[in-house]
């Protein structure tokens, strides 16, 4: 699968974390200095085309009905841009969307953006049966655990204990805290 962070995507973790306006600047520009390797190929080329792309997402967001009723003229406009320049503009994956554990895949990209460029602390804490819960899963399947851990690889995370004493994410009680901190690179 594709590690992807797309200009949505962007745009959700600004709004949950309550950004400023020059606040979102500043995150995007290091997320595209960064993590190129995590944007749509379209945009690790141009810090502005990105921005623009966030932005465009971030209003929709924040006035939804204003954006939806000019939805369908700014889609043929798009399309006849891309058909003309052979380009794919503010393109995102549909399957991506309609992945089994999309939520918790954009979780774990949430994560690892908070904590390199936001966050206060270098890591987050959660007990697994919250984590699980939130996201809407009742238990944890052999399926739910190989993804989560291999999404957690991706994003280079890694799951501490208490005590700092590293675990597997897979063989932990559903009770205990644990805290997800991003490998040194």
């Amino acid at each position: 699968m594709e590690v992807c962070l797309t200009p949505l995507e962007m745009a959700c973790i600004e709004e949950s974390i309550e950004l400023a306006i020059k606040d979102t600047y500043a995150l995007e520009r290091l997320v595209w200095t960064f993590e190129k390797n995590l944007l749509p190929e379209i945009y690790r080329d141009n810090l502005k085309n990105w921005m623009l792309a966030v932005h465009f997402c971030g209003a929709y967001l924040h006035d939804r009905a204003a954006l939806a009723s000019e939805f369908p003229l700014i889609t043929k406009e798009l399309q006849e841009i891309n058909a003309k320049n052979d380009l794919n503009l503010l393109r995102a994956k549909q399957d991506l969307f309609e992945m089994e554990f999309y939520e918790l895949e954009f979780y774990l990209k949430r994560m690892r953006i908070v904590i390199l460029y936001h966050g206060k602390q270098d890591y987050v804490r959660v007990k697994l049966r919250t984590l699980l819960r939130a996201y809407g899963y009742q238990r944890r399947s052999a399926k739910l655990m190989t993804f989560l851990k291999q999404g957690m690889e991706r994003y280079g995370l890694v799951s501490f204990l208490r005590g700092n004493q590293r675990c597997d994410i897979e063989e932990i009680r559903l009770d205990d805290m644990i805290s997800f901190r991003v490998m040194k690179q």
